[in-house]
């Protein structure tokens, strides 16, 4: 019994370092419109980290406030995320399709539904920013609505609560990671051209 652990243990540890191995690179740069307190921003940030380094993939995120210089990461090197007051409607974000491809790939998150979903699941303002950040971010990197996880449509006070411990991804939807993360990383080397 015990020599079958250690082969399972072996082959856990053996994929982890496989993964570890293969993990791909993002950077997200948030330009912030709406000045989000540091606090949240920051927390925001660093779940949206994890959620990534749980799906494989390792982020560096970036914060860039309304007025102030921000440097850019290269061309293609980088997805956009802005945060905008946006007050029509009770969408949470919005990613352009149209920019998948490009070298400055853009999506929003919409700050006043965002603490509205806050507030109504009696979450933190950095979770469910965090939440609705990734999302966008993956439909830049081309994954679509799906029944469960972080690309549900909407939210509840349940979503929010799993997603924070696993965002959910279904073995389709990791296959389109992979390939939208191969997709920005040859727009990136064509824009290093």
């Amino acid at each position: 019994m015990r020599r079958q652990i250690w082969i399972v243990a072996a082959i856990w540890i053996s994929a982890a370092a496989v993964c570890a191995a293969q993990r791909e690179r993002l950077e997200i740069v948030i330009l912030d419109q709406v000045e989000v307190e540091s606090a949240q921003m920051a927390y925001a940030m660093d779940l949206g980290r994890r959620l990534f380094d749980i799906l494989g993939v390792e982020t560096v995120w970036t914060v860039c406030h309304r007025g102030q210089p921000c440097p850019m990461p290269p061309p293609g090197a980088y997805l956009r995320l802005v945060v905008v007051p946006w007050t029509k409607g009770s969408a949470l974000g919005f990613a352009s399709t149209d920019s998948m491809t490009s070298n400055s790939p853009q999506a929003y998150a919409f700050y006043l539904p965002v603490t509205r979903l806050a507030k109504r699941t009696e979450q933190p303002l950095g979770t469910a920013l965090a939440c609705v950040m990734v999302h966008e971010a993956l439909h830049l990197l081309g994954l679509e609505h799906a029944s469960f996880g972080i690309m549900r449509e909407k939210f509840d006070t349940q979503d929010l609560a799993n997603v924070t411990r696993n965002p959910l991804l279904s073995a389709t939807q990791i296959a389109q990671l992979r390939h939208g993360l191969g997709r920005r990383k040859a727009v990136r080397l064509t824009a290093e051209r």
